[in-house]
């Protein structure tokens, strides 16, 4: 408990998304909206022009020539693609020294909620899951309590980890007792705070344990289980939560996952560029 003050301190200090981000967030979602308004937000930031260039230009989205403005990167990509590449480089930053209070190497953080973000759209598109404007976006930041918390998990690891070991924790209650606070209930802190919808918020307080009505915290729950039985993103104690209810909430079969699972990794192949930190 002698954490939660720091902690809450940490949480304002957090800088939160760029304002670009944020705007384009909120055009994809007004209906009135159309290309030329996400275009003038976006060119407000040069940096992030820049690097949503070389993004779409990446092996990962295999187009056939090269694109140099963002009109051309709308046109062919789309605004949903689109949005899913700046919100992926703006949520990098966060990720630079997150994890390794969780035994997870440099990058292993990121490449897991990349991998998440991915595979969740995998499963919309290959097994007719409906598509959520929020899904893409709650599976990106699910861990983002542990940038934070990190620090924190590293200090008393021993001590978490005894709670684990010894009177079967899970994980997630051992962060809470030895620290006052979980990595979940932590991101859905940070989330208010960022002013996301209702929707993200539960979605990142519920992707451990999610609410078996929520459609999005149901879905970011698997994708999260997913990709650590694949060994992306691999933490002690952090497998451990069934998926049978989530899998017959969404009408899911295992012959669903293995194909999306295997599709991911092909996915991740080209992904590079969206790797990069």
């Amino acid at each position: 408990m002698k954490h939660i003050r720091i902690i809450a301190k940490d949480i304002k200090e957090l800088p939160p998304l760029p304002e670009v981000a944020q705007k384009v967030f909120s055009l994809l979602h007004d209906p009135k909206s159309n290309v030329q308004d996400l275009v003038k937000v976006i060119q407000l930031d040069q940096a992030m022009t820049a690097n949503i260039l070389r993004l779409c230009n990446s092996a990962y989205f295999g187009l056939k020539r090269k694109i140099s403005s963002l009109q051309e990167a709308l046109v062919l990509l789309g605004q949903k693609k689109l949005h899913e590449i700046i919100m992926t480089d703006s949520s990098n930053k966060y990720y630079k020294k997150a994890g390794l209070g969780y035994n997870l190497e440099k990058g292993e953080l990121w490449k897991h909620s990349v991998a998440c973000a991915l595979l969740s759209q995998i499963l919309v598109q290959k097994t007719g899951l409906p598509e959520d404007p929020f899904l893409f976006n709650a599976a990106l930041l699910h861990d983002i309590g542990k940038v934070i918390l990190s620090t924190y998990v590293r200090t008393e690891y021993d001590q978490i980890i005894r709670l684990v070991k010894e009177q079967q924790y899970p994980f997630l209650q051992a962060e809470k007792e030895i620290i006052g606070i979980d990595h979940a209930e932590l991101g859905a802190r940070i989330a208010e705070e960022w002013n996301f919808p209702e929707a993200l918020v539960e979605a990142i307080a519920q992707h451990h344990v999610p609410d078996t009505e929520n459609y999005i915290s149901c879905t970011v729950h698997l994708c999260n289980l997913m990709t650590i039985m694949m060994g992306i993103g691999t933490g002690y104690g952090l497998a451990d939560y069934g998926k049978d209810d989530v899998m017959k909430k969404l009408g899911l079969k295992e012959k669903h996952l293995e194909s999306c699972m295997v599709e991911l990794w092909d996915e991740l192949q080209q992904a590079e560029e969206l790797l990069k930190y």
